[in-house]
């Protein structure tokens, strides 16, 4: 029993390994090793026309709040306070968090708000896919699909370099475990975020060291 259960381990983190590794930046322009020698690099996120789904966040907005309402009555200005919120409380926390586990290595940090740094990540959201949890097979993955791009902060206009994160799966939270966090969406958008940061610290670490 514990030979097949050390086996199943191994297996499940393969399985896990690969996934990530398979999620790579697509469509890659300019030179983003402009950013060698930065100590710091500030990071907007950019919402406009972001798309829910296939839905428009006005369009999901509107249908989530009136399921909300329908099963717990007045209950949707605190689910929609909480979709709000969760940018900033939850998901760019997660993004910083580990994309600069990647950039410590290259002596520079990424954070909202700086004022030094020459030079700025712009994190336009194109996809949010919020995925649902049910404990069985039949849940499904949160996505993020977001282009990057850097900017000159005194010419943000000028697009130095840009790149795609297209589809990029949450691995942080298993969708099949049924665990609270599982089930609360914005913790499962937050990993799909995590996962971004993951993929985009890895490129600009290998270009960068």
């Amino acid at each position: 029993m514990k030979t097949k259960t050390y086996f199943l381990a191994v297996i499940f983190i393969m399985f896990i390994g690969n996934v990530l590794s398979a999620q790579k930046p697509k469509n890659i322009s300019g030179d983003f090793s402009k950013l060698k020698g930065q100590t710091e690099v500030t990071l907007f996120f950019d919402y406009t026309n972001v798309k829910v789904g296939k839905m428009t966040e006005e369009a999901y907005i509107e249908k989530k709040m009136a399921a909300v309402e329908k099963k717990v009555p007045g209950d949707g200005p605190r689910w929609l306070a909480a979709w709000q919120t969760d940018k900033t409380n939850k998901y760019h926390p997660q993004f910083l968090q580990y994309l600069n586990y990647y950039l410590i290595k290259t002596q520079m940090k990424a954070d909202t708000g700086m004022t030094s740094g020459k030079y700025a990540l712009v994190v336009k959201i194109i996809m949010i896919e919020p995925g649902f949890a049910t404990g069985t097979i039949g849940s499904k993955e949160s996505q993020l699909t977001a282009e990057v791009k850097l900017i000159e902060i005194s010419n943000p206009d000028n697009i130095l370099a840009g790149l795609l994160l297209d589809k990029i799966k949450n691995n942080h939270y298993n969708k099949f475990l049924g665990s609270s966090a599982d089930f609360d969406a914005g913790t499962r958008i937050s990993g799909a975020y995590g996962t971004a940061a993951e993929v985009l610290g890895k490129y600009l670490k290998k270009i960068l060291k």
